[in-house]
C-alpha cells in the first residue's frame, strides 16, 4: 500500500481535503467522517471546526436538541454520534460484556441480576425528574449496594454505575452534561422518552454488516486489524461481516467498499498544501488507530519527549495535538491557557499557512473554549512540560 496516498485518501474521506463539508450540519458531518470521542476533551468542538467551521455553541445546541448525542457505542467506549445511528450504536454497545472474566463486576460478586432488581427502582426516581449519580443513589437508600475500599480499589463503590449504564445500552435513559458542554465528564441522567431502540431488532450479522460498512465509508480502505480494534469483533466475525457488507480486497491487506475503491484506484494526492489543526482524538488518526500510516518516512527518526515518529507501529496514539498537510503529519501543538496561545513545533509544511492556521485556532479556544484539553484528567499543570518542549525554539529532529 502506498502510504502517502492512501494518508491523503483518508484525509479527502475525512473533510479534511477542502472542507467538502462546509455545508452541511453537524450530524451529517457525524454520518459523512464517523463516531467522535469526547473522554471530557475539546476534541469534539475541533472535528466540528476543522470540516465546517462551527461554534461551540452551535455543536452545543445540536447536543441539546438531540441531533447528536454522547452515548455507548463500540468497545465499552462512549462515542458522540447522529441521530440517524442511535440504535446502531446502542444495539452495538450490548456486545460489552461487564461481566468478562477479569472485570471489577465479577470480582466484586455483582450479578446480572442483582443490577436488573435495580433497574426499575432507579426509572422510577428518573420518572421524577433529571438526577445526578449522587442524588439517584440518595434517592434509592440502601437499595444499593456499597462494596467500601475494596469497591474503591476497582473503581466501584456501588453496584449503582452498573445499573446506569445497562439503562443506557437499552436506551432507557440518557446522560446530559451538566453544563451543556462536551469538554466535561459531569453528567445528570433522564428517562429517554423516545427510546431509539424501539423496532425490529436486526440479526448479530447483520448488526456487523452495517458497521463494518459504515466504518469503510468514513475511512477507506482500511485492513481487518484496524476495524478489529474499532469494534472489538474477532477476527473470525469480522471476516462474516467484511463478505456481507460487500467489501472489496484493495490489496493483500486492505478493503474497501466498491465506491471507495474505484475512487481510490484514480485518486491522486492534491499538489495544493491543506494545512489543518487537529486533536490527537480526530478520527484521521483515532478510526482506524492509525498514527504510523500518517507519517512520511522521511520523518521516521525525527523524535519529541521521547517518542520517536517511525516506533509507532501499531495502534499508537500521538504524543500532542496534531498539524497535518492533506493527511500527512507535520507538526504538534499544545494549548497554553497562561499565554492564551497555541504552542507548536512543525518540521514540515508552509510556515506561513501554518501560522496562519495556528492563530485562527487558537483565537476561536481563546473565545469559545479557554482550553483545550486532551481528555479529562488533562490539565495546564499536566502538559506543562510538554508545552515547554514546544516552546524552547529548538527543531524536532
Amino acid at each position: 500500500m502506498e502510504r502517502a496516498r492512501l494518508r491523503a485518501y483518508r484525509a479527502h474521506k475525512q473533510g479534511l481535503i477542502g472542507q467538502p463539508f462546509a455545508k452541511l450540519s453537524p450530524a451529517e458531518i457525524l454520518e459523512k467522517t464517523g463516531w467522535v470521542r469526547g473522554v471530557g476533551s475539546a476534541a469534539p468542538y475541533q472535528h466540528f471546526a476543522t470540516r465546517a467551521n462551527f461554534s461551540r455553541e452551535q455543536i452545543d445546541q445540536a447536543v441539546a436538541n438531540l441531533k447528536i448525542h454522547e452515548l455507548p457505542a463500540v468497545r465499552g467506549c462512549t462515542y458522540i454520534v447522529p441521530a440517524s445511528d442511535f440504535a446502531l450504536a446502542l444495539r452495538f454497545s450490548q456486545a460489552n460484556d461487564v461481566f468478562a472474566p477479569t472485570s471489577p463486576e465479577r470480582a466484586l460478586g455483582i450479578t446480572k441480576e442483582e443490577l436488573e432488581a435495580l433497574a426499575e427502582p432507579t426509572l422510577k426516581v428518573l420518572s421524577k425528574g433529571n438526577f445526578r449519580t449522587n442524588e439517584i443513589k440518595k434517592e434509592l437508600g440502601d437499595q444499593v449496594r456499597s462494596f467500601g475500599d475494596e469497591g474503591k480499589k476497582r473503581g466501584i463503590s456501588t453496584d449503582l454505575p452498573g445499573v446506569i449504564g445497562r439503562l443506557q445500552t437499552t436506551g432507557q435513559i440518557r446522560r446530559i452534561p451538566t453544563n451543556g458542554r462536551l469538554d466535561q465528564e459531569k453528567y445528570i441522567y433522564t428517562l429517554w422518552q423516545d427510546n431509539p431502540l424501539k423496532g425490529a431488532m436486526p440479526t448479530p450479522e447483520e448488526l456487523h454488516a452495517e458497521i463494518a460498512h459504515q466504518f469503510f465509508q468514513w475511512i477507506g480502505p482500511a485492513t481487518i486489524d484496524e476495524f478489529r480494534w474499532f469494534t472489538a469483533l474477532p477476527a473470525g466475525k469480522s471476516k462474516v461481516a467484511f463478505d456481507n457488507a460487500g467489501l472489496v480486497a484493495v490489496d493483500d491487506l486492505y478493503y474497501a467498499n466498491p465506491e471507495d475503491a474505484d475512487e481510490f484506484a484514480t485518486f491522486k494526492i492534491p499538489s495544493e498544501p491543506d494545512i489543518q489543526i487537529l486533536a490527537s482524538l480526530d478520527n484521521l488518526v483515532l478510526l482506524a488507530k492509525c498514527l504510523y500510516d500518517i507519517v512520511d518516512e522521511s520523518d521516521h527518526s525525527k523524535s519529541f519527549d521521547g517518542v520517536t515518529l517511525g516506533d509507532t507501529k501499531g495502534f499508537g496514539d500521538p504524543t500532542c495535538h496534531m498539524i497535518t498537510d492533506r493527511g500527512r503529519l507535520i507538526g504538534y501543538w499544545l494549548y497554553d491557557p497562561d499565554q492564551e496561545k497555541i504552542v507548536y513545533k512543525a518540521w514540515a509544511g508552509d510556515a506561513k499557512l501554518i501560522e496562519a492556521a495556528i492563530v485562527k485556532a487558537q483565537n476561536r479556544i481563546k473565545e469559545e473554549l479557554r482550553d483545550f484539553r486532551s481528555f479529562s484528567l488533562d490539565s495546564p499543570k499536566s502538559r506543562q512540560g510538554r508545552i515547554q518542549l514546544l516552546s524552547d525554539g529548538k527543531p524536532i529532529q
